[in-house]
């Protein structure tokens, strides 16, 4: 079962003895405790104590595009991951193949980044503020997509559903 904050925050006044089995939290409750749960993710934030967590996304590819804004507002409008894992891939009528992750060095040791092919082979992550950087080698053909599986800190919680 998947966690809400209505059920964290519900499961929390059980736990305190504030509300019995099978009771809801009132409205002022929840506001209340969506208050606090963000108080607390913004503490361990201040705290360097990151609450990552993994999570697989897809993108689609532009033909002949090789580099990508990832994070709110960015090219790929989602939550700027902190690192990526070695699980990605790219998709290409139904066959998936595997995606290099490769650092800054090695990214810049390849001759030519604007070498077209079928798909990339090769995947430079730069983590920089605020949008990270996704650099594809080489370049993508038609009717590819992007998979990533991301590290991704906790965010603020918007509500309780």
């Amino acid at each position: 079962m998947a966690s809400t904050a209505l059920n964290i925050i519900e499961g929390a006044l059980r736990n305190l003895g504030v509300l019995t089995m099978g009771a809801s939290a009132s409205t002022e409750q929840q506001t209340e405790g969506v208050d606090l749960l963000n108080l607390m993710i913004d503490q361990f934030r201040n705290e360097s104590l990151m609450c990552p967590w993994v999570v697989q996304e897809s993108f689609a590819l532009t033909s002949g595009d090789g580099e990508y804004s990832i994070g709110p507002g960015g090219d790929w409008n989602t939550i700027r991951p902190i690192s990526l894992e070695n699980s990605c891939f790219v998709r290409v009528s139904n066959v998936d193949y595997p995606i290099t992750l490769i650092n800054q060095a090695q990214y810049n040791s390849l001759p030519d980044k604007s070498v077209a092919g079928s798909f990339p082979q090769y995947l430079y992550y730069e983590p920089v503020f605020p949008l990270g950087v996704i650099k594809l080698w080489p370049l993508p053909g038609s009717g590819n997509t992007l998979y990533i599986s991301s590290l991704k800190n906790l965010v603020t919680v918007a509500g309780v559903g």
